[in-house]
């Protein structure tokens, strides 16, 4: 901005120009140019940080760095209204989203075989929003003789950052984010609490499976380091509004879209892992583990899709654990099978040992069901309800249900 502005000339010209346009030029500026430019002089600064300006410009501000955050990230918008938050201005909510608004969203724990799901998210179980709080999510390990499964998710909040119209503090000694767009958390009692708790789960030696053990034993060396590091999950592979709706040729009035998130699923005997599933720049549908197991580790890609959105084969050759669509002996009924992608289907050796695709189906299968009473009368009184059905073809199916935290 201020390239175009060389000398106090212009400035001058600046000073005398009717609020409302300051106010429509400021609007494209980054944050840090509009506090140059308010420090300027009084004039500049009075229409700035005026109460007519906090509504013109500093909300304009916050509905373009919300829909900044939100984009790519498959996260609702969170309200604009400053009832709805704890401060008294917009230009301090855009101040506060500006520093620590690229914290929302999942994040996934940067750790070898298990890894872990980091939620950062707004606070607003206690009236107006006045922190962000990030929940980590692990598996609940569980030994035996032969395996280590995963029976469940253990989540526990790690850190949260504060703020108000004064400040912005968080209970962790350090969290930043990189260069490299890695959140890294230093330190702190919250990470201290972490390593203990991970140091007080058994491991079992097992007695037929020597790697097994090997690997799950280095994963619970790695997890005492003092820092944490956390790589974003992102629905979308770029800027999100450069996806339109996915339609399918076979299958009508299906966006494929609205597949993109988090799913949990049973993977054999190592228990419940958590799936994300985004697409790339080429309009294929990814899954990535990010929890996994000695097998496909955290990181890894599950499924990759092959083509597009078609009529679904419900057929079944599974030799093993078997999550097929059978709707004559469902316990759900209402469910409808909507169609399938055909896919590429990740498998390996433990310790992630000789790789293969192998080709399999991801099937969808949705139901509408009714919304809550107070909503009965509204012409939205029907929501969709989903999971999907991932299939290697020979071996065996699991059912992925969206997660819920």
């Amino acid at each position: 901005f201020f390239s175009v502005v060389p000398d106090m000339a212009a400035v001058s010209e600046i000073v005398h120009m009717p609020a409302h346009v300051v106010w429509d030029l400021c609007g494209f500026l980054p944050f840090r140019d509009i506090l140059r430019l308010s420090s300027t002089n009084k004039p500049l600064r009075r229409a700035l940080t005026s109460r007519q300006a906090d509504v013109a410009l500093w909300k304009s501000c916050v509905v373009r760095e919300v829909g900044r955050l939100c984009d790519s990230r498959g996260l609702l918008a969170p309200p604009v209204e400053l009832s709805k938050w704890n401060v008294s201005t917009y230009r301090r909510l855009f101040e506060v989203l500006y520093k620590c608004g690229d914290m929302l969203g999942n994040w996934r724990w940067d750790v070898p075989v298990r890894g872990g799901l980091l939620v950062v998210s707004l606070d607003e179980d206690d009236g107006p929003v006045g922190s962000l709080v990030a929940d980590l999510v692990i598996p609940n390990r569980c030994s035996t003789q032969m395996v280590q499964n995963v029976t469940g998710l253990h989540s526990a909040t790690l850190f949260e950052v504060y703020f108000s119209d004064t400040e912005c503090t968080t209970d962790a000694a350090g969290v930043t984010i990189g260069e490299d767009g890695k959140l890294m958390l230093v330190g702190g009692e919250a990470v201290a609490a972490l390593c203990r708790w991970c140091d007080d789960t058994p491991v079992v030696a097992s007695r037929s499976r020597d790697t097994s053990h090997q690997v799950m034993c280095e994963y619970m060396q790695s997890m005492s380091h003092s820092d944490l590091k956390f790589k974003r999950l992102s629905d979308y592979e770029g800027d999100a509004r450069a996806y339109g709706a996915q339609k399918s040729s076979e299958v009508k009035d299906f966006d494929c879209r609205s597949l993109l998130g988090m799913y949990e699923g049973v993977f054999g005997p190592h228990g419940l892992e958590v799936i994300h599933i985004a697409t790339d720049s080429a309009g294929r549908f990814l899954g990535m583990k990010v929890t996994g197991d000695p097998n496909v580790p955290a990181g890894e890609l599950c499924f990759r899709t092959t083509g597009e959105f078609q009529v679904a084969d419900p057929s079944c050759n599974c030799q093993y654990g078997c999550g097929c669509w059978q709707p004559e002996h469902d316990p759900n009924r209402g469910w409808d099978l909507v169609g399938m992608f055909k896919i590429q289907a990740q498998t390996a050796m433990h310790g992630f040992q000789s790789p293969q695709w192998n080709p399999g189906r991801l099937l969808v299968c949705q139901r509408k069901q009714r919304k809550p009473v107070d909503c009965y009368m509204s012409k939205d009184a029907f929501e969709l309800d989903r999971f999907l059905i991932l299939v290697w073809d020979g071996l065996f199916s699991t059912r992925l249900a969206p997660l819920q935290l």
